[in-house]
């Protein structure tokens, strides 16, 4: 098939080392992330005195503490994502090798 004087292939090729680095990038930004949420949570909760006594201030900590479990919750489910799609990554690789692995066995050649 030609297109433009270029030969188009009618195959792909991938590089499951490559796959699988950037699953454990993912996996590795994952942890990063539950670990300064942590982090941050430890000390997001001492603003709690700063906050005083009157129902103006009761008010604005309860906004503050809404915000914070908001935020929290988005950061954890952006961190699952990043694990997902790391553990995602992993097994395509997996899969690919096992693919080429079969069609070379298929066809006697070696890899």
């Amino acid at each position: 098939m030609q297109h433009g004087g270029a030969m188009s292939a009618d195959y792909f090729v991938s590089d499951q080392g490559a796959i699988e680095r950037l699953g454990k990038r993912f996996e590795q930004a994952a942890s990063d992330l539950e670990s300064r949420i942590s982090s941050f949570l430890s000390r997001a909760d001492e603003i709690e005195d700063g906050f005083g006594v009157l129902t103006e201030s009761q008010e604005a900590l309860q906004a503050y503490n809404e915000t914070l479990s908001n935020m929290v919750e988005t950061l954890r489910a952006l961190r699952s994502h990043l694990d997902e799609v790391g553990q995602a990554l992993a097994t395509s690789a997996k899969n690919y090798a096992t693919s080429e692995e079969s069609v070379t066995g298929l066809f006697g050649g070696t890899e």
